[in-house]
């Protein structure tokens, strides 16, 4: 098991999905969080073992940040070592209103349902990690 604080979204900036979340939403996120919370890579067929949990929210600078913890199982080392190579990214899952402005989606308000880790794009894991 390691140990990662990771960036999740950051306040009043489109994302790479085209949405700007306010401050006040991901303040409403760190709040209304009551972890621990289980985590699985996106794509990850096999659900039946989590890769991460995430102990804490918090934010830095308007960027809402996850502490998690990799899990102890093929799942977790996968993860890890994506992490180490910078090739995976954490977003934000949530339900909520939302208002689209010039192809950019603004949310107006939302509920935390998940916190997704997503292969980068480009990044290759072996088909021997991947099917672990």
């Amino acid at each position: 098991m390691n140990k990662y604080s990771v960036g999740v979204a950051r306040a009043d900036i489109p994302n790479a999905n085209g949405r700007v979340y306010p401050r006040e939403v991901i303040e409403k996120f760190v709040e209304m969080f009551n972890g621990p919370m289980f985590g699985h890579m996106i794509g990850d067929e096999n659900t039946e073992k989590h890769s991460y949990v995430i102990e804490k929210l918090h934010t830095d600078g308007g960027v809402l940040i996850a502490d998690i913890c990799t899990a102890d199982n093929s799942k977790g080392l996968l993860l890890s070592d994506m992490i180490e190579k910078d090739a995976i990214s954490f977003s934000a899952g949530c339900i909520g209103k939302a208002k689209a402005v010039d192809g950019v989606v603004h949310i107006e308000d939302a509920t935390l349902i998940s916190i997704n880790a997503c292969r980068k794009y480009g990044a290759s894991i072996s088909d021997e990690q991947n099917n672990s």
